[in-house]
């Protein structure tokens, strides 16, 4: 989309507004209202968002200030006021930090007071897939972030809600069937999807272990005959070999991907074998979603109502356009 071009950014919010509305909500909350402000800030200019996002992280920055012992220290320690943050480049003042650091001041970075109107929503657990797995403590809103982020991508996807949702996932990542875990051999159904299914009318979901043989996991995705598919990467990559000599799922119209990365020649093979686009996204268990790969650019769209990027050096200083460098993510909400 051509940046400057506001008439152009009017017709494709329009288009947004109407794929939304294919999303019937199920009640009044505060997501109604978050709903709209997500969809319209898809086509803010630049210079909007960037003054968005910097009177979210002047909020958040005097919020942690107030009520968060860490950054109370940290910010003493650096000598920095949350009242002088101006710009983003502002935060250059600040260290960066990562799961050791969670690991060992976790209890100092939470926080002594919820916002208002907010309230405690339990722990969770990271993955464990870059090390010793970290507990997060979340709230409501937090959570209802996550909810929202996801049907989003979901939006941007071209997913019918109404469509049936299958999944191929840890035993363990899946809700409890009856107060149980799912065993070998059993699927899960749930009457709408998981998460977005709370706030949103949707179609069935049917949940399978990939505990389960391979040549079991392929008979049931033959036989259920999903609209999605949403598994890992490697799980996807061994199901795409075993459907060698069968014919594709023929109502399959979209396979989701997570948790683990996707080179190229896995896609275009789970995509050959599959007979399905794939789609994929990138988050962090302690942040939540980060960015969603565009079907029609195949570049990433930042989440930026949630969250700054960006590609640092090793010393943490801005890597030029085009070059490697690693990830840097400030979370603008409590993901």
């Amino acid at each position: 989309m051509n940046e400057t071009d506001p008439n152009e950014r009017r017709e494709r919010l329009a288009e947004e507004r109407a794929a939304q509305r294919r999303w019937v909500q199920r009640g009044k909350g505060p997501h109604n209202d978050f709903i709209e402000a997500l969809v319209a800030s898809e086509f803010m200019s630049e210079e909007n968002q960037v003054r968005s996002s910097e009177e979210r992280l002047q909020h958040l920055l005097q919020y942690v200030n107030a009520n968060v012992p860490y950054y109370r220290e940290l910010f003493a320690n650096c000598d920095f006021c949350p009242e002088d943050f101006r710009e983003l480049n502002d935060l250059a003042a600040l260290p960066t930090f990562n799961k050791e650091t969670i690991r060992e001041h976790g209890e100092l970075m939470r926080t002594e007071r919820l916002p208002e109107g907010d309230v405690d929503a339990g722990e969770s657990s990271s993955s464990g897939s870059t090390g010793v797995p970290i507990n997060i403590r979340q709230t409501y809103l937090s959570r209802l972030t996550g909810v929202l982020l996801t049907q989003r991508q979901l939006r941007w996807y071209g997913f019918d809600p109404l469509k049936e949702m299958h999944a191929i996932r840890g035993a363990r990542r899946f809700p409890l069937n009856n107060g149980k875990r799912l065993e070998p051999g059993q699927t899960l159904m749930l009457r709408a999807w998981p998460g977005v299914g709370q706030l949103f009318v949707t179609g069935r979901f049917f949940g399978l272990a990939y505990e389960n043989p391979l040549e079991h996991q392929a008979v049931w995705l033959h036989q259920q005959n999903p609209a999605y598919l949403f598994s890992t990467t490697t799980t996807l990559e061994h199901l795409a070999f075993s459907f060698q000599d069968r014919q594709p799922p023929p109502r399959l119209t979209g396979v989701r991907v997570m948790s683990e990365p996707l080179t190229l020649i896995q896609e275009a093979n789970i995509e050959q074998r599959l007979g399905a686009p794939v789609h994929i996204s990138y988050g962090l268990d302690e942040i939540g979603w980060v960015a969603t790969r565009c079907s029609a650019g195949n570049r990433y769209h930042v989440h930026r109502e949630h969250c700054l990027v960006e590609i640092v050096d090793n010393e943490g200083k801005p890597t030029p356009p085009g070059s490697f460098g690693r990830i840097l993510v400030t979370v603008l909400s409590n993901a």
